[in-house]
């Protein structure tokens, strides 16, 4: 328990100190806890009566102004002790750390702390970057700028326009340099708020920039590198000597069939939809048009808008089965000959195995077949998987990663000449070459890859 000792209290309206008493009331807070004790204070207070009959307020509480603020159910020390906690771990985790702490807070609470924290005071910004950033992905985007030489976010304006970039930065005279992503917007806004200002175009964007044109140029020559390639793994494949089929002396009834190949119908679904986004496109009608009339999302919208061919659907990635340690046991002993596969399920039923028979069945059904030179083909790499690869550095790139590039060199042209381009641009940002660059520009606009051409032109109008 505490009191005030003192005989007068200022109105927090005029300023007027007064010494009558109106009356007295008791406040309970939460203290910061002792030992292994949480603490509660009670603090007798006074009510007064203003001396001047003309102010708005004529009875005020006493303050105290660095113990507690008014209204408040707990001390000024143990509020900025939970709000320090709020700032450095979040909501949830601050609410656990305080509850071990002896002093217990919900998460929300906690969120309403962070929330009244005034903003911090930055110095006067020099270099800037300027990005855009997501208020929640794929709805609403907005613009985010940081001090790169301390490494502190500034502000976030509530959209990616020209004009609104322009008006913080003539806000702020100081900033000398921007760094940006390749957006015309941004570009533009630059240009009208910071007129003096140097334009920097880091070189994870424009990396990034680049790759997208190759991803671009693999996606809609699919049609041409594809077979190609599949060629090229059918002629350097070994012919095998045939091997002969052995029949199951003992056959089960209910083998289950191979699956099916292929799913033309969802093939005919997708090409449906392609069909229906190039037609409404064609009409005129924006993106955002074309999703809420088809239903598809906007990413996928551009993404069959930007290539003239329907690609192939992404292969999923195969399943693994509980049979997979039995196999090298099963061809080893399916080689060997005179076995069934009742006998091989009881064999590898002996070395542990617990799954179902049928798929032992399935596994032999599939050694039956005979071996053909196109069985054991490997998969074609993903365009995503080809930009990683040239995305690495040459020496650090693994053996079959430089066999299939080797490859794409050969089967197909332009997709050799996309290589080459994303190649020399990757290495020439690496080791800042910068006389290269107007070269490699006019390379790139001489080829005849579309999406280079892009990317040409908008380097060189930056």
């Amino acid at each position: 328990m505490a009191s005030i000792t003192t005989a007068t209290a200022t109105c927090p309206s005029c300023q007027t100190a007064s010494r009558r008493i109106h009356s007295r009331y008791t406040r309970t807070l939460h203290d910061l806890p002792w030992a292994s004790f949480t603490m509660t204070l009670l603090l007798h207070v006074r009510r007064f009566r203003c001396l001047v009959s003309t102010c708005a307020q004529q009875i005020f509480t006493e303050r105290l102004p660095s113990v507690v603020a008014p209204f408040a159910r707990r001390t000024q020390r143990l509020y900025t002790l939970q709000q320090q906690c709020g700032l450095a771990l979040g909501g949830i985790p601050g609410a656990l750390v305080s509850q071990q702490c002896l002093s217990p807070i919900s998460r929300t609470t906690i969120l309403r702390f962070i929330q009244r924290s005034p903003d911090p005071l930055h110095p006067a910004p020099d270099v800037v970057g300027v990005d855009d950033w997501a208020f929640r992905k794929g709805q609403t985007y907005g613009t985010i700028i940081v001090d790169l030489e301390r490494g502190t976010v500034l502000d976030l304006l509530p959209d990616r326009t020209s004009a609104t970039l322009a008006a913080w930065l003539a806000r702020h005279p100081t900033v000398r340099i921007v760094s940006r992503d390749r957006a015309q917007a941004y570009g533009e806004g630059i240009r009208l708020g910071a007129p003096d200002a140097v334009q920097v175009a880091d070189r994870w964007h424009l990396m990034k920039t680049v790759v997208t044109a190759l991803n671009e140029v693999l996606v809609q020559q699919a049609a041409a590198w594809e077979p190609a390639l599949q060629a090229v793994l059918v002629a350097e494949q070994p012919v095998p000597a045939p091997t002969a089929v052995v029949p199951d002396t003992d056959p089960l009834p209910d083998e289950l069939p191979l699956p099916s190949p292929g799913c033309p119908h969802r093939r005919a679904r997708r090409e449906a939809r392609y069909l229906a986004v190039h037609s409404l496109a064609a009409t005129g009608l924006s993106i955002r048009a074309i999703t809420a009339a088809t239903g598809i999302s906007r990413n996928t919208v551009r993404r069959y808008l930007r290539v003239a061919v329907l690609p192939d659907a992404a292969r999923r990635p195969r399943r693994m089965s509980v049979l997979d340690a039995y196999k090298p046991f099963i061809q080893e002993r399916w080689a060997a000959g005179s076995v069934t596969a009742e006998q091989l399920f009881t064999e590898v039923c002996e070395r542990g195995y617990a799954g179902k028979r049928s798929t032992v069945k399935a596994f032999v059904t599939h050694l039956r077949q005979p071996t053909t030179p196109h069985s054991a083909l490997p998969t074609l790499p993903r365009p995503r998987a080809i930009s990683g690869w040239i995305c690495q550095r040459a020496a650090e790139r693994t053996g079959p990663a430089t066999d299939w590039l080797a490859r794409l060199h050969r089967v197909h042209a332009g997709v050799s000449c996309a290589l080459r381009l994303t190649e020399r641009f990757l290495d020439m940002v690496r080791e800042r070459q910068r006389p290269l660059l107007e070269d490699w520009l006019a390379d790139a606009a001489a080829s005849d890859l579309k999406p280079f051409h892009a990317v040409a032109r908008g380097m060189g109008q930056d």
